[in-house]
């Protein structure tokens, strides 16, 4: 006799089993999230029109921020969260694009797409001292036609409305520089 009492190998098997199911699980979600982020979510082609948003503004201004209220400029639209880190992160590079390219007739839009409420936004925003724009996406309908997926995504639309480059995830003041060069390149924007 081994000394182990009968209940023992059932527990152990039970155990196992609850292990398998675990892994199973993750990597279900884990192919979920690759065909959301791959396969069926991405951002908007290039050349595709720049889905119009008018969306209650946060911050001390109050009113709106309306894209087409911005036609004519190269605009980067950025889709965050109050609590992601790489969102937050993404918020200096803009800052930094937004001083370098403004004079340029760039302009720098966030839109909080985590369904808070505007005063809760709005009070994020004072606090952090963000210079640019942030509209709150409260029902989420600019969110789901920009198809964002993950958080941060981001977006820079030329001068006549159309999309030039998307990103997911966080993209360095460097790269967005690029992508917004040369939608300046392909018509200067009016100031």
């Amino acid at each position: 006799m081994s000394g182990r009492a009968p209940t023992e190998a059932p527990k152990r098997q039970r155990g196992r089993a609850g292990r398998a199911v675990a892994l199973v699980a993750i990597a279900l979600l884990l192919v979920g999230l690759f065909a959301i982020q791959f396969i069926g979510g991405g951002t908007l082609p290039e050349g595709a029109a720049a889905p119009a948003f008018s969306l209650p503004r946060a911050g001390g201004a109050g009113g709106r921020v309306e894209l087409a209220q911005l036609r004519g400029k190269v605009v980067v639209v950025d889709f965050w969260y109050t609590t992601c880190p790489p969102c937050l992160a993404e918020m200096g590079e803009l800052e930094t694009l937004r001083r370098r390219m403004g004079p340029r007739g760039v302009e720098v839009v966030g839109v909080c797409a985590g369904g808070e409420p505007v005063g809760e936004v709005a009070r994020f925003v004072r606090e952090r001292r963000v210079p640019y724009p942030v509209a709150v996406d409260v029902s989420g309908a600019t969110t789901a036609a920009y198809r964002v997926s993950t958080l941060p995504t981001l977006y820079v639309i030329d001068a006549a409305g159309r999309v030039r480059a998307g990103h997911t995830g966080f993209w360095p003041e460097s790269e967005i520089a690029e992508a917004v060069a040369s939608a300046l390149a392909k018509g200067e924007p009016n100031r």
